[in-house]
């Protein structure tokens, strides 16, 4: 099922935005509890669930944390960590988070010991999960893992649910804090914590008065930790700073996190299609290519479609629809009008639209039924 399959064939109240649903879908790829496909012979993209996206169903929490517990089982600290964090974070320990590093709240929770309050409500929690999962944690609890250990153990328990959220460190702030990067480009501010190493998993975070994000939960990530889970492969992507010019490269990469990156030669033309249609889809199709050309052409352009519009309402004939898409986006009409020319362009700004719209009309709708509508 896709996004598209969702939001046309469920009668939703108020459905969810496109784009929340296709990042849903994202997360979950990257947690590796679905796995994406191409239905053959069509652009269509389908989804099926893995087998550890059947585990995932069976914890009732988040993809995110389910999917760090499930990974750490192997472990018994990292274990103990997960299950620690999901249960603070879950509001399960009748408790507020107040110290935004996770591994200080892990080692303080266990610290505290199976009689008090937060330890009870911990092993309630831990009850809930497995047999295995309570054995763990009163095991931590009554000292017998070491709570530092379970501590300095957070990032990597947390490192499968949250591969994506990995911020590298940019540096210190005047306010006393530190300043982040989050691996999809975005700048996050750590408040009143510094030296806090070169990565971190954010595991939350808000948007202060001035609007600027907050991490409101991390844990440090070591390196070391990072290259374990890091992946190499070639891949093929659109620069949007530079209109979406299509290229190629060889990355190491932690989720979204880039750790290196080299050129490879130019991709094949049918990659420059695939990438440059999934970008023209994701700025909003056709009339996002507009601003892309010249002044002259988008005045051009502009004056066709007009023409033409009038045209329309004095002549029986068939008029390409192409020309109605400058004003409503239709993923299928923009795919057929541009798909042949997208790979010569090499990238969206590339393409003369003016030209790619006047290619769409007969001679005779232009030189008769288009002059005499002018």
């Amino acid at each position: 099922t896709s996004a598209n399959e969702i939001l046309n064939d469920m009668p939703f109240v108020d459905p969810p935005p496109r784009d929340a649903l296709e990042k849903s879908y994202q997360m979950l790829i990257d947690l590796e509890a679905l796995e994406q496909y191409k239905v053959t012979n069509t652009r269509t993209r389908g989804y099926k669930i893995t087998s550890h996206g059947k585990q995932l169903v069976r914890l009732a929490t988040h993809p995110r944390f389910a999917t760090s517990i499930i990974k750490a089982r192997e472990d018994r600290a990292s274990f103990v960590a997960a299950l620690t964090v999901t249960a603070l974070l879950d509001e399960e320990l009748g408790g507020r988070q107040i110290e935004s590093n996770l591994s200080l709240c892990v080692r303080d929770i266990l610290r505290a010991g199976p009689d008090s309050f937060i330890g009870k409500q911990l092993i309630k929690y831990a009850s809930k999960i497995g047999d295995d999962a309570k054995s763990a944690v009163m095991d931590a609890l009554d000292g017998k893992v070491n709570a530092l250990e379970v501590s300095n153990s957070v990032g990597r328990a947390l490192l499968p649910g949250f591969i994506d959220l990995i911020a590298q460190y940019k540096g210190d702030a005047s306010y006393g804090g530190s300043s982040y990067m989050l691996s999809l480009g975005q700048s996050a501010r750590l408040d009143g914590k510094q030296n806090e190493g070169d990565y971190v998993i954010v595991v939350d975070t808000s948007s202060g008065d001035d609007g600027k994000t907050r991490i409101r939960a991390y844990s440090p990530i070591d390196m070391n930790e990072l290259k374990k889970v890091s992946m190499e492969k070639s891949e093929v992507y659109a620069v949007a700073t530079k209109g979406y010019e299509v290229r190629a490269r060889k990355v190491t990469k932690v989720g979204s996190l880039v750790i290196a990156s080299s050129p490879l030669p130019s991709p094949s033309p049918d990659e420059v299609v695939d990438v440059l249609l999934d970008a023209l889809s994701s700025i909003g199709g056709l009339p996002a290519l507009l601003p892309m050309q010249s002044k002259k052409d988008v005045a051009e352009i502009v004056s066709l479609r007009n023409r033409v519009a009038l045209a329309k309402k004095h002549s029986n004939e068939d008029w390409p629809p192409c020309f109605v898409c400058l004003e409503t986006n239709d993923d299928d009409i923009a795919t057929s009008l541009l798909q042949p020319w997208l790979a010569a362009a090499g990238s969206l700004k590339g393409l003369d639209l003016n030209t790619i719209l006047r290619s769409q009309l007969s001679s005779d709708q232009l030189s008769s039924n288009y002059n005499r509508c002018t």
